[in-house]
């Protein structure tokens, strides 16, 4: 029904994995329906490192035997056989018949090799089809490729990681983001390990800046970071 991507403009620990499996399990939690969670990454990063996917598979001798993620989604579209009906199938069920990963590519060989523009349109066109919200996790650095372009296309809702660093925060508003070019998809900011005694406060950005737009904070949680 919807896709929302999550990214960053800042490249490394900026939060947008952590937020994007965080919104994830809380939507989850909540409501009702059915969620696919994924990244644009290889396996074991990402969002990844934050669910224990390979615990499942170890658990579960049904999916030993069987690949998944991205991989085995990409050989299906090769073949045409890619269907609403098959997709759950190659992912890995984190909250039972809510919340489904699917994996990123195979970490062997180059550098996500079956990812592309053509595939990504086809998976989340079929995702589409049989869960009720796809969240994507399109990674994070200025980096804008014709992957995470083809997921923002068919994104209803994008979801910026920002931090409190005004270095960061002068180089996001004063220059042109990948997302600019996408001028009827809504943002919404989100400022991670929020700090309310910082002089980077959500007022004194939005006086700064002259941002208008939705933004948003969540505060720093030694126990959330622990965990």
């Amino acid at each position: 029904m919807s896709t929302v991507l999550f990214w960053s403009p800042i490249k490394g620990a900026s939060g947008s994995s952590s937020l994007a499996a965080a919104i994830a399990v809380t939507i989850g939690n909540l409501y009702r329906g059915r969620l696919l969670l994924t990244h644009l990454g290889r396996r074991h990063t990402g969002i990844e490192a934050g669910f224990p996917v390979q615990e499942h598979r170890m658990d579960d001798p049904s999916l030993r035997l069987q690949e998944g993620g991205w991989d085995a989604v990409a050989r299906l579209v090769l073949r045409g056989t890619l269907s609403r009906e098959n997709i759950c199938n190659y992912t890995t069920p984190v909250l039972e018949q809510t919340l489904d990963v699917l994996e990123g590519t195979s970490s062997f060989g180059v550098a996500p090799p079956l990812l592309s523009q053509g595939l990504v349109r086809t998976v989340l066109d079929t995702a589409d089809q049989y869960y009720d919200l796809t969240l994507v996790d399109a990674g994070s650095g200025a980096g804008w490729g014709s992957v995470q372009h083809e997921a923002c296309t068919r994104a209803k809702l994008a979801v910026l990681s920002l931090t409190q660093n005004m270095r960061e925060l002068d180089a996001f508003f004063e220059s042109v983001s990948p997302l600019s070019t996408y001028s009827t998809l809504p943002l919404l900011l989100v400022l991670g390990k929020y700090d309310v005694y910082s002089q980077a406060n959500v007022a004194n950005i939005r006086r700064r800046y002259g941002y208008k737009g939705a933004l948003h904070a969540v505060p720093y949680s030694t126990e959330f970071m622990d965990a």
